[in-house]
């Protein structure tokens, strides 16, 4: 088990450093204005998107940190990871780790139940008012 869990760690390590490499490295065009327009804003899209993202993960890690439920890094990523799931994304990731809280003895339904409306208040806040400008 612990093979398997090491195993998909570092092919997700290698995917984000692929990623990140693919998104800030040059890429040559010849061709049209419009290919070359239409690359150029979908490049800045995927920027602007994963700062974005990054910044929602941190806020939701914080966030779950500050509550006291278990995993705020892990969740955190997750956040990172679902922002890109236009819609459903953003549920699923505030979903789970209140989940993980009703499932835990040690947490009370207070606990989860403000870890739910604050996550949900940071993706309607990114999702809905900075996303869109």
């Amino acid at each position: 088990v612990t093979e398997n869990v090491m195993y998909t760690g570092l092919q997700s390590v290698v995917t984000f450093i692929f990623l990140i490499y693919m998104l800030w490295s040059p890429v040559k065009m010849d061709g049209s204005a419009l290919a070359t327009e239409v690359f150029d804003s979908t490049t800045r899209y995927l920027k602007v998107k994963t700062l974005i993202s990054a910044f929602t993960g941190l806020s939701i890690g914080i966030l779950l940190w500050g509550v006291g439920l278990d995993l705020p890094a892990a969740f955190g990523l997750l956040s990172f990871l679902a922002n890109f799931l236009p819609g459903i994304g953003s549920f699923i990731a505030s979903i789970l780790p209140c989940i993980l809280g009703i499932i835990d003895v040690r947490k009370t339904p207070t606990q989860v139940l403000v870890a739910f409306i604050m996550q949900m208040t940071v993706h309607f806040c990114i999702d809905f008012v900075i996303e869109p400008v």
